[in-house]
């Protein structure tokens, strides 16, 4: 090998090992970008508190990337909703003067209960209502990072890290009481442990390995107590709307936890989806309330078909007495519709809980 081909291949070399070094002295710097952001306790906590510069810098980014698409959902979901609302608002007039009218018919001594079974429906619906929007209204938007889009653009990506470190520095592990109502005392501790770790100053993580560590130590705390929150409120609506006696009051029952959901997974993250987020989930509600009290249609119809088949393929209605026979298959019809319905609305409650929660995520 000659002196000038070794000399060429040294400095192949050399431009190999600059590059190297000049990418990881990238990421320090960046790293150290995010650590040296001001701690939490010297700025004040408000309502915008997490729009600061680094912020603004993050939702320019994600502005300035999407807001063609933006503005093509924004004008699909705005109609649908709108159809939506209407459609549900009609029908919910038609099953309201109907209930009205069957009750009325019944004995006065029934008539009381009724009644007072369906105001106390309707004022919890407003009342979750109101409650979903003044907790709501309060949060900020969440900006999300999807971390798989920024590919190797590192500005972007110390943005972003910069964005989750100020998520960090104003969650409220502490300061607010419903905390308790998702969180332990012990994955209270566990949060301001790792919160603490993830905002100190010296923390030597690269910015891939700082993300990492959010998602894998403080993220996925919140990730299971939303999944926790949304697996309890899907069986309370499933078993109430199985031994509820009307579609109204299915109806009713599904509005008001769908918002109770959906506050308490905001609750959770600590932000809100933005407008076309917040019409997105808004239809997938409205949806389910609509087919939640078109179920009730289906009910007798699944019961029958249910108890054939059991009647065909076992002998569970033999030693019952021919007298009783028909009374308890239609007994066992009516249960079987029932859970059915309630296993529906436990399958789209579960649905709805998991596209918001993935929706609300700060990093994805």
């Amino acid at each position: 090998m000659t002196n000038e081909n070794m000399k060429d291949k040294q400095d192949d070399l050399n431009s190999e090992n600059n590059e190297s070094v000049n990418g990881r002295v990238q990421d320090k710097l960046l790293a150290d970008e995010v650590q040296n952001l001001p701690p939490s306790d010297e700025k004040p906590v408000s309502k915008n508190s997490i729009q600061d510069d680094s912020a603004n810098e993050w939702e320019n980014i994600v502005d300035n990337s999407s807001d063609a698409w933006k503005i093509l959902r924004y004008s699909a979901l705005f109609p649908v909703l709108l159809v939506l609302t209407g459609v549900l608002g009609f029908y919910f007039y038609v099953q309201t003067i109907n209930l009205i009218e069957t009750i009325l018919s019944m004995p006065w001594f029934l008539q009381i209960p009724l009644l007072g079974i369906l105001i106390l429906l309707v004022g919890a619906v407003f009342y979750g209502l109101h409650d979903f929007w003044r907790t709501y209204r309060k949060l900020n938007v969440n900006l999300q990072v999807v971390w798989s889009e920024l590919n190797e653009v590192r500005f972007h990506k110390g943005k972003a890290a910069k964005y989750l470190k100020n998520y960090l520095d104003n969650y409220p592990i502490q300061s607010r009481k419903d905390q308790s109502e998702f969180f332990s005392q012990g994955d209270i501790d566990r949060l301001v442990n790792i919160r603490y770790r993830l905002i100190d100053k010296n923390c030597p993580d690269t910015i891939e390995g700082w993300k990492n560590r959010f998602r894998d130590e403080f993220q996925n705390h919140l990730d299971s107590a939303s999944q926790r929150r949304i697996e309890t409120i899907a069986r309370i609506t499933g078993v109430k709307t199985a031994i509820s006696p009307y579609p109204l009051f299915d109806m009713l029952i599904v509005l008001f936890w769908s918002f109770t959901m959906i506050r308490n997974l905001c609750s959770i993250y600590n932000l809100r989806t933005g407008n076309i987020g917040t019409m997105y989930i808004l239809c997938c509600v409205f949806t389910n309330t609509f087919i939640a009290g078109k179920l009730d249609e289906f009910e007798s119809e699944i019961g029958k078909k249910a108890v054939e088949m059991v009647g065909k393929n076992t002998s569970v209605f033999e030693f019952i007495p021919n007298a009783m026979k028909d009374s308890a298959k239609s007994f066992a019809g009516a249960f079987v519709g029932k859970a059915a319905t309630g296993l529906a609305n436990y399958i789209m409650m579960k649905r709805l809980g998991y596209r918001a929660m993935r929706m609300l995520k700060p990093l994805r």
